[in-house]
């Protein structure tokens, strides 16, 4: 499993980059957001901690 997130954090990391030399900064930003994201992910997962389902109420 931590595999997959760590295949994700580097392919929204590159399509972070390419926005950034782009000059779409705001979609930079989003990218870089998912790629700290699923990277927190794998860290957690690889600690045993799972996540569950949001409850949005």
């Amino acid at each position: 499993m931590k595999n997959e997130f760590f295949k994700k954090v580097k392919a929204n990391l590159n399509a972070a980059q390419m926005c950034f030399d782009n000059e779409f900064y705001d979609a930079s930003a989003n990218r870089a957001y998912y790629a700290v994201f699923q990277a927190a992910i794998a860290a957690l997962s690889h600690r045993g901690i799972k996540r569950g389902k949001a409850d949005y109420k």
